[in-house]
């Protein structure tokens, strides 16, 4: 997957939390964190109503 203009956050996690996001890359259903992070960032930004595309 290509981006074009990104830009790096970070972020602290509690050490449960990132074994929590292990589990879940380990199912398969994400390649890493970068990827399963945008995603769930992206659904909650669409739940509320928030335009990506517009919003920059």
């Amino acid at each position: 997957e290509m981006l074009q203009d990104t830009a790096v956050v970070n972020a602290r996690l509690p050490i449960q939390t990132k074994k929590a996001i292990y589990q879940v890359l380990d199912s398969g259903l994400y390649f890493n964190i970068s990827h399963y992070l945008r995603d769930i960032i992206r659904k909650d930004l669409e739940a509320r109503g928030i335009d990506i595309e517009k919003s920059s």
